[in-house]
């Protein structure tokens, strides 16, 4: 494990797949806008994968981890 800083981003979930993949659409497209830090991201309730299910993804790739939540109306800024 490195010291890196990785970046988590929370969701709070939807029973919604719509707003769930809107999500994930903003998770996915992270990594091109920030190539050297790892990134995971994971939901409150409703949805998979869920905030643990992030985090422990995370620490296996870094050693420190800045924990960022935001909601799904992050999306109106991209």
């Amino acid at each position: 494990m490195s010291g890196k800083i990785g970046v988590m981003i929370c969701g709070h979930g939807s029973r919604s797949q719509a707003a769930v993949d809107q999500f994930s659409v903003l998770a996915k497209k992270l990594p091109k806008l920030l190539p050297d830090w790892p990134i995971e991201y994971g939901y409150l309730e409703f949805a998979n994968p869920v905030i643990r299910e992030g985090l422990d993804n995370l620490r296996k790739k870094v050693a420190t981890i800045f924990l960022q939540c935001q909601e799904c109306y992050l999306l109106l800024c991209m």
